[in-house]
């Protein structure tokens, strides 16, 4: 089974890779995520070779919708990443996938979820142009995926995410951007307004109609349930009875904002769902959130891979990616299509942790540790680091006392990526994350 790790720059890159990922994706310029990093020419030279020597695979996405002057940008730069050694190109339009055979007909392509793959009959016809793997859309359940398996071709390999953030939209095919700001997702540029804080305004008491007309949508407002207040209520016309309340609270209303995808609590679910691929979301998210979320995956595969009969889930696994910056967790619609429990967030973030330093580096002579500065710490704070280990736990390390680069001492490391040395008795390995406990963050 691989594990899929999201890489939007070369830092996250090299996280991904150290922490576990058998492959891993990143941006070109042509991809969903225009807000990320991407990568220079040079940039994806380097994390290619870096991910090769790690025996890490590394492909390419080039899956927006494109119009005719993206299309003009594209062959130079499909002939680059197939120079440069990309082991496969993710797309979704037909017409970049034709490109794609034609100017590299040895290049690996993958289907991108936004192809709205959603049945065994699309899968197969992407295979039968040439396709080597299909990412299935993210509303399908996992009794769904099985007959997807059982009835593609079985050369076909299957895609599925199993963590990171969900678009309120079909399968990511989203216009509110695009309508409110001019920015099309479907090119890159997504402005994420669902997750806007809208509010509910006090004013002169809405008036419906008694009876709406067939296909139109109904608003009601209702007090049957507080005597004395009224609420807003969204109700549907093809669903009677289902009304959901449209609430405020300190932090605004979240009417559109999907719950975070998690389902490292369902390993073994996967694995029997036949698929060959585990996709972790988060291109534009932190090198924490990649590094920390990844070896969590990674342990959780390896315990099961290792003795699937004897295989427990660790709580500890969940503690993990529970550190980490996230909306609400859900298993999406893998147990059922029963959406309303994946929207209607209450809140927009939670964080527990804070990333402060990354190390680079041990002098087991002076015991001092190399540290480079990523938010705020001081001296007597008491971190947990976490190594580019398989299976590895954190560990606590109190910074007693800090020092700068020429020794001199210092009661913080207020700089970003300031190096400071922290006297300690234990070695960790370069690329070992320090993190410190915050007071729970809602944001």
């Amino acid at each position: 089974m691989e594990l899929l790790a999201p890489a939007g720059n070369l830092e996250k890159l090299k996280m991904a890779v150290l922490y576990g990922a058998d492959a891993v994706y990143c941006g070109s310029g042509f991809g969903l995520r225009a807000g990320a990093e991407n990568f220079t020419p040079a940039e994806m030279a380097e994390g290619i070779a870096f991910a090769h020597a790690h025996h890490c695979k590394v492909y390419v996405t080039m899956n927006m919708i494109p119009h005719e002057d993206d299309l003009d940008r594209m062959p130079d730069s499909i002939s680059s990443f197939e120079r440069m050694g990309a082991d496969a190109l993710i797309v979704s339009d037909p017409g970049v996938f034709d490109l794609v055979r034609s100017l590299a007909p040895n290049m690996e392509i993958h289907i991108s979820t936004q192809a709205n793959n959603t049945n065994h009959a699309s899968a197969a016809f992407w295979h039968r142009q040439g396709a080597r793997r299909v990412v299935l859309a993210r509303e399908l359940t996992l009794e769904e995926i099985k007959r997807i398996r059982r009835q593609a071709p079985s050369q076909l390999k299957l895609e599925v995410f199993v963590h990171g953030a969900v678009c309120m939209a079909y399968s990511g095919r989203c216009l509110l951007s695009a309508y409110l700001t001019g920015r099309d997702a479907n090119r890159g540029l997504c402005a994420q307004p669902c997750r806007w804080r809208y509010s509910l305004n006090e004013g002169n008491p809405l008036r419906f109609p008694e009876e709406s007309r067939p296909g139109e949508s109904r608003l009601l407002l209702s007090g049957e349930n507080r005597p004395g207040e009224s609420r807003l209520l969204l109700s549907e016309e093809s669903r009677p009875g289902e009304m959901y309340p449209i609430e405020e609270e300190e932090r605004g209303s979240f009417i559109l904002s999907a719950k975070d995808l998690c389902m490292i609590r369902h390993i073994p679910a996967l694995y029997e769902a036949g698929v060959d691929s585990f996709k972790i979301e988060g291109r534009m998210k932190s090198a924490y959130y990649v590094a920390v979320v990844t070896k969590a995956y990674r342990d959780a595969m390896d315990a099961f891979e290792i003795d699937k009969e004897a295989y427990r889930f660790d709580p500890d696994w969940q503690k993990e990616v529970e550190s980490v910056s996230h909306r609400e967790y859900h298993t999406g619609f893998y147990f059922g299509k029963d959406s309303s429990a994946s929207f209607q967030t209450r809140i927009s973030y939670v964080q527990e942790y804070e990333f402060v330093g990354l190390v680079t580096g041990y002098d087991p002579v002076r015991r001092l540790l190399s540290v480079e500065q990523r938010n705020r710490f001081q001296a007597g704070d008491i971190l947990e680091a976490i190594e580019p280990v398989r299976g590895g736990k954190p560990v606590s390390i109190t910074a007693n006392q800090l020092f700068d680069s020429s020794m001199q001492p210092v009661a913080a490391a207020p700089h970003p990526q300031m190096t400071v040395l922290i006297p300690s008795e234990i070695s960790l390995k370069p690329a070992s994350i320090l993190r410190k406990k915050v007071d729970h963050k809602i944001f």
